[in-house]
């Protein structure tokens, strides 16, 4: 944590009839505490002490303000983390050890987190973490996962469609994940269809016609590959 941060209450900024009092009176509040403060020391707490700013660690003064938001309740969450580690910014991340602006500190061997469909961290997680919990082969479980390279250059782009791709067909071919990616709101076909009727002939044309331009592109893709690599 390379600094603390003053943090807004959500509770005080609600839109609507029903919440019109509190929020107005935080907005007034606000005005009365730049009226009467005498130092920016004594305005942070003025706002502290009407509710207006929180911040996560009471006896530490915040370096800070960006607009952050949180709720009451994740405020109790967040300071419930004891190990806080205040050393200025990360450096560098090494297998064993941290390196920060002001020293170092140990650290147990971490995992990278990598994506299995391009530009999508969270449903390659949630993915992961289907094949880890249904599958036992390893050599199966890592067709499944095949890595999409995190991209740096332009042609990046090409190079996670075409492992993207190839992903796909292979989960087509697993009845149980094949399956779980009907149900996943985290897959964006399926919230895509969210809501599309069982006889919507031109949504379910489109849908095919999408599976269609997938195939041409992957086709051509090597191609691409070959004339840029």
């Amino acid at each position: 944590m390379p600094r603390d941060a003053w943090l807004l209450d959500r509770a005080n900024n609600q839109p609507g009839a029903d919440d019109f009092e509190r929020t107005i009176g935080s907005t007034i509040g606000q005005f009365e505490s730049i009226a009467e403060a005498t130092s920016l020391t004594d305005l942070f707490n003025r706002l502290e002490d009407r509710g207006l700013l929180m911040r996560i660690d009471p006896s530490v003064e915040p370096t800070t303000y960006r607009c952050a938001v949180v709720s009451q309740a994740e405020l109790a969450q967040l300071r419930r983390i004891e190990d806080v580690v205040r050393m200025g910014h990360v450096q560098a991340i090494e297998p064993a050890r941290i390196m920060l602006d002001q020293g170092r500190v140990p650290a147990d061997p971490h995992i990278n987190l990598l994506m299995v469909r391009w530009c999508q961290p969270l449903f390659s997680a949630a993915l992961t973490a289907y094949v880890e919990c249904h599958l036992s082969d390893q050599d199966a479980m890592n067709a499944l996962c095949t890595v999409v390279p995190s991209p740096e250059a332009p042609a990046d782009w090409l190079t996670m469609w075409a492992v993207t791709l190839a992903n796909t067909a292979r989960w087509r071919q697993h009845a149980g994940l094949s399956a779980w990616l009907v149900q996943c709101r985290l897959n964006s076909v399926t919230a895509m269809m969210r809501g599309v009727k069982a006889d919507d002939a031109a949504r379910f044309a489109r849908l095919k016609e999408s599976g269609a331009k997938a195939g041409a592109a992957a086709a051509n893709l090597p191609r691409l590959l070959a004339a840029i690599g």
